[in-house]
């Protein structure tokens, strides 16, 4: 098969032929027909995580997938070759097993779930790790119908897809954006932008919301800007954040809670994840289409032009 990999640490991510993986007990083989590019991507891919976890050459690099069951090994009982499914891989703390590659194998009950009926193949694939962290970071600041919710980060993957599932239930959201994206952001859901390249987000909230806000999902800053952006939720508020803990003893002072979510691959939280989609309460943000040989031009594109939804990879080409 064809897979993006890294023999080392000096060659660099390289399309390069692999061997095809075989299903073992309890696991399933899937031929994957999309991918998408997630921050935990170009970690892994330029050698980043060397220290904190062990690359065990040759690393196939890449996360989430979508793509259609096409060899169950022996014990399956969950899956049929020919079903479509969806999910994301993760394997800390060996770095081994990817899904930028022509077929991934997964353990049937880890990693996997059946596909959104309401997603192609295409947004399937741009779910997983995102949309899954998505979730679980609403969950833990839990908005109810009219509550404040701040969003940072609105315009990349984990922001986006909180942006939606905070709008379903109800809260007025406000949502970081540049002014290329305002529309699409108030499309899906946001009942106020800020524009964070030309102002002082925090300032324009303290102006516009004297209050505070009830809720806040920070999917950019790391502890010292998010301990920052913390000060504008109101007391008693929520806050959640997929790269960084606030300081929560300043914070419990005002009563304010703080989580450090995780994007977890369990079958539930996928599932949970489909369900969504499935409701129409989540849509798939898509930049652009790549090709599998077109990894390295996402990552420039990337690089260059900054995150205004998902990056895709199409491994199989859409009907």
């Amino acid at each position: 098969m064809r897979a993006i990999t890294l023999i080392d640490f000096e060659s660099g991510a390289a399309l390069r032929d692999a061997p095809d993986p075989q299903p073992g007990v309890n696991e399933i083989r899937v031929r994957v027909h999309s991918s998408s590019l997630n921050p935990y991507d170009f970690f892994v891919a330029n050698g980043l995580a060397k220290g904190m976890m062990e690359y065990d050459f040759p690393v196939t690099v890449g996360a989430d997938f979508a793509g259609i069951v096409d060899k169950v090994g022996q014990e399956v009982s969950r899956y049929s070759v020919g079903d479509e499914v969806f999910g994301f891989v993760s394997t800390p703390p060996t770095l081994k097993l990817g899904t930028w590659a022509e077929y991934v194998v997964v353990p049937e009950d880890m990693f996997v779930a059946a596909k959104p009926t309401n997603a192609t193949m295409l947004e399937a694939g741009a779910l997983g790790i995102a949309a899954t962290a998505a979730l679980t970071a609403v969950e833990a600041i839990d908005p109810q119908p009219g509550e404040t919710v701040l969003i940072v980060g609105a315009t990349g993957g984990v922001g986006g897809y909180a942006l939606q599932l905070a709008a379903a239930r109800g809260a007025y959201v406000i949502a970081t954006s540049r002014p290329e994206d305002e529309e699409r952001l108030r499309g899906y859901g946001a009942s106020d932008t800020i524009d964070y390249k030309n102002t002082d987000v925090a300032a324009t909230i303290r102006e516009r919301y004297p209050d505070g806000v009830t809720g806040l999902i920070d999917s950019v800053n790391q502890p010292d800007g998010l301990n920052a952006m913390a000060q504008v939720v109101a007391d008693g508020g929520r806050v959640a954040s997929p790269l960084a803990q606030p300081d929560p003893d300043e914070l419990a002072k005002r009563n304010v809670t703080t989580a450090f979510v995780i994007a977890s691959p369990a079958p539930d939280r996928l599932t949970g994840v489909a369900e969504q989609v499935d409701a129409g309460n989540l849509r798939v943000p898509i930049q652009s289409v790549h090709p599998l040989d077109g990894t390295l031009d996402a990552f420039e594109e990337k690089a260059q032009q900054g995150t205004h939804g998902k990056l895709a990879l199409a491994i199989v080409e859409p009907a």
